[in-house]
């Protein structure tokens, strides 16, 4: 077979689906390299105000025995079952490390259990926590 015979258009979009096909299979590699594992599964949002943390989970697959402890292992709640784009939320009484928030997260996920550990975000007194505390 001569190449010759090939049309160049042909030839030319060829080469740039080759090409955006490897730039994408870099691209691809390239983000789930850097990305934290834990967000495959759910994304956890954490505010801290009046050493109290608020955590909010969003399943992005079925997330079972949800359960938040603080950095310390001194205060915990429950979630629970979570399914795949639900929420699911507690509050804990916690204290800051370092002038840090922390909170560990456990759940499982295909029989396999996992944790991980994030910061909460440090908002005012006059806060969500502040306001759920005076519901209570």
């Amino acid at each position: 077979m001569d190449i010759n015979k090939i049309p160049k258009t042909i030839m030319l979009s060829a080469i740039a689906v080759f090409v955006i096909l490897v730039l994408f299979i870099i691209y691809y590699y390239y983000v789930l390299s850097y990305i934290p594992p834990y967000l495959k599964y759910m994304s956890p949002n954490c505010q801290y105000a009046d050493n109290q943390s608020v955590v909010i989970v969003t399943a992005k697959s079925n997330l079972y025995n949800v359960t938040v402890y603080n950095f310390l292992n001194t205060s915990s709640c429950s979630i629970g079952n979570i399914l795949s784009g639900s929420m699911g939320g507690c509050q804990l009484n916690n204290s800051p490390i370092d002038s840090e928030s922390l909170v560990r997260i456990l759940y499982s996920v295909n029989q396999e259990q996992y944790q991980v550990i994030i910061s909460c975000k440090q908002i005012n007194q006059n806060s969500i926590v502040s306001y759920l505390n005076h519901l209570i």
